[in-house]
């Protein structure tokens, strides 16, 4: 059973700092994380090596050996698949839930849920004629969104009433589809981050693919794709574990002090004439 050491990192306190690193557990076959020292008391703050390829680090009773070759290898098998459970679970995420940040004209949604829609008195916009496109008089080949309707086409005024002089409303079907226009979120926002647009603050207006402008919270609306494919996934991961970024894996990491495990593939790498 042995540990070995893959990573060192400092996190910066505002009085203090603990001293990181990563290692790689060869019986477990997980990248595991251990604070080795700090400033809060006496301790040490860098790794020390020793003849036999060990390490001043002792984690549960053992001490952190020093990598070879193929250690670095198996670690970075093992972080080609802890990178690939992140991306996945971030593009599933983007796909069900997209946020605000997310949104922009054109992007491709769709109800995942049924949704009501308050009716409004509509008419063509007059700056653009119902086109949504602005044209530049000096240059036909230059077209941007109308920035009165902002691309809608169209001007919306009162809220339209029945017979009754009650609201009238249309239901949306789950599934329906269509490009984004535009967003407008609703409150009041702060620039200490308190009460930020979000998916319950947030309506979008979408054109569907029979040409109708229709709205519904973001809540509501997911993207109009599939999830990205695994194998794809899997490459990117796989691609990136090239960095030996261990470190990142840990929830608190701005940069490696060193990189021990990058350090040995870079020296055992074929040169190439």
């Amino acid at each position: 059973m042995s540990k070995f050491l893959l990573t060192d990192w400092e996190i910066n306190g505002y009085n203090d700092s603990d001293f990181m690193c990563s290692y790689y557990d060869d019986v477990a076959n997980v990248i595991g994380f251990y604070e080795y020292g700090t400033t809060r008391f006496v301790a040490p703050s860098n790794i020390g090596f020793n003849a036999d390829g060990t390490t001043t680090v002792v984690v549960g009773g053992e001490s952190l050996l020093v990598p070879n070759a193929e250690v670095v290898e198996k670690a970075r098998l093992v972080l080609a698949d802890l990178i690939f459970d992140k991306l996945k679970a971030a593009n599933r995420l983007l796909v069900d839930t997209p946020d605000v940040s997310d949104l922009i004209a054109g992007l491709r949604v769709r109800l995942s849920a049924k949704a009501r829609m308050q009716l409004r008195e509509t008419s063509p916009c007059q700056k653009c004629n119902g086109t949504g496109k602005w044209i530049n008089p000096r240059n036909d080949k230059d077209k941007r969104d109308c920035f009165t309707c902002s691309g809608s086409g169209q001007h919306v005024g009162a809220k339209v009433k029945n017979d009754k002089g009650k609201l009238t409303y249309k239901e949306l079907p789950v599934g329906l589809a269509g490009e984004v226009v535009d967003w407008t979120s609703f409150g009041q926002f702060y620039s200490s981050g308190y009460n930020k647009p979000n998916r319950d603050n947030t309506t979008v207006q979408f054109r569907t693919n029979d040409g109708e402008l229709v709205r519904a919270s973001l809540n509501k609306l997911r993207l109009d794709q599939d999830y990205s494919d695994d194998l794809w996934l899997y490459d990117r991961a796989e691609k990136a574990s090239y960095n030996y970024s261990f470190s990142a894996l840990y929830p608190r990491f701005a940069w490696d002090t060193h990189n021990f495990a990058a350090s040995v593939a870079k020296s055992a790498a074929p040169i190439h004439a």
